[in-house]
């Protein structure tokens, strides 16, 4: 059973889809957790997992995807053993999500207010003319104007960013304990941006709901959410308190991140750095690190094994071989010159070595709850 510290807790999940080519390996034994009350973002790339992790959670992955492993805690059940009839009881009741793109889930031929009223009625039990006054309500609550007078209109007749707020409407209907909200700024201008994420934070702290933020955007994530885990290619490679995840990266890719962004405090004329090549192929299932081929401290070990999430510092967890702080970087592709400075990976893997004979960074798996493990 799950620690029942934790609002939520994931295990191990795996998620794949079956395609013409072979299997996408999409999400790939990820770990962690998510506390009552916290906000935790999930950030990397297009097309490194995040959205399909919250899926495979809410148990709406489409087809031909599934999930072929892990545990996902949630009051104190394994939610991929329940049927699915015990699993709509949670849906959009206890635990809810704010889509990537609201025009898609809208229902183009009902109204917003049905669709609202809609999980009022299923999961509370409201008549339609209380759940309607409720709809009311939430429309107000996100600030949609005159909400009483455009209840009744369609969502084509919304703009992008009220149509973002009547999806946070409809998430927030049952005072979920959870909300997941998958990219809830995209395609909206950097006004509305601001207003929806300001309006994430009252709801967060009047309604003491936990919040699972999943962007590609750091910017969005430095001022609201506690805790940072970083996603690539299906694994989370490093995860940490935000404040440590800006001040002190321990992974390539979260240095590359970094360095792919504006500061303030730079100088005009600097140029930002991107990460050189491109996310690799899930379908792949090489031994080695995935970011490797894009890596400017990639090591020899690199190419041969994938590291797993170790501690590199309070409450800081890291998959890397290398230490970043001290070593130094060359092209991504070229051999590295010198013995790398060892990461929290290597370091754990010889002290487990030393201590059982093991050969294999598997053997030395990060403790539930703190990010995952490979």
């Amino acid at each position: 059973m799950a620690d029942a510290g934790h609002l939520l807790e994931v295990r191990d999940l795996r998620t794949q889809f079956s395609m013409r080519d072979g299997v996408v390996q999409a999400v790939r034994g990820v770990s962690f957790h998510v506390d009552r009350g916290e906000a935790l973002g999930l950030v990397g790339e297009s097309g490194c997992g995040k959205s399909v992790t919250a899926l495979s959670i809410m148990g709406l992955v489409p087809h031909p995807g599934r999930v072929v492993g892990g545990e996902v805690w949630y009051g104190g059940r394994d939610q991929l053993k329940l049927s699915e009839a015990e699993r709509q009881k949670i849906r959009g009741n206890e635990i809810a999500m704010i889509f990537q793109d609201p025009i898609s889930y809208l229902n183009p031929v009902m109204t917003i207010g049905r669709q609202i009223t809609e999980p009022l009625e299923i999961h509370r039990g409201m008549t339609h003319r209380a759940a309607r006054k409720r709809a009311i309500e939430l429309m107000e609550l996100v600030g949609i104007p005159a909400a009483a007078s455009r209840v009744d209109s369609y969502p084509h007749q919304y703009s992008g960013g009220m149509r973002q707020r009547v999806m946070i409407a409809m998430a927030l209907s049952c005072d979920p304990k959870l909300l997941i909200a998958d990219e809830p700024t995209t395609a909206l201008d950097v006004t509305i941006q601001a207003q929806i994420l300001e309006l994430l934070q009252r709801l967060r702290a009047e309604l003491g709901m936990a919040l699972i933020l999943i962007t590609h955007d750091l910017g969005v994530v430095a001022g609201i959410v506690d805790r940072v885990n970083v996603m690539y290619a299906g694994y989370i490679v490093e995860t940490a308190p935000v404040a440590d995840t800006f001040r002190d990266p321990r992974h390539p890719y979260s240095l590359g991140l970094m360095a792919s962004i504006p500061r303030l405090d730079q100088a005009r004329g600097d140029r930002l750095r991107p990460i050189q090549g491109a996310p690799p192929d899930l379908i792949d299932t090489s031994a080695g690190c995935p970011f490797q081929p894009r890596c400017p401290y990639a090591a020899p070990v690199c190419l041969e094994d994938n590291p797993t999430l170790e501690l590199a510092a309070p409450r800081h967890w890291t998959a890397c071989w290398v230490d970043v702080r001290n070593a130094p970087p060359h092209e991504p592709g070229e051999a590295p010159t010198g013995q790398p400075t060892a990461g929290p990976s290597a370091a754990a893997r010889t002290t487990s070595a030393t201590a059982t004979g093991a050969a294999s960074p598997a053997a030395a798996a990060a403790p539930t709850g703190q990010g995952g493990s490979r």
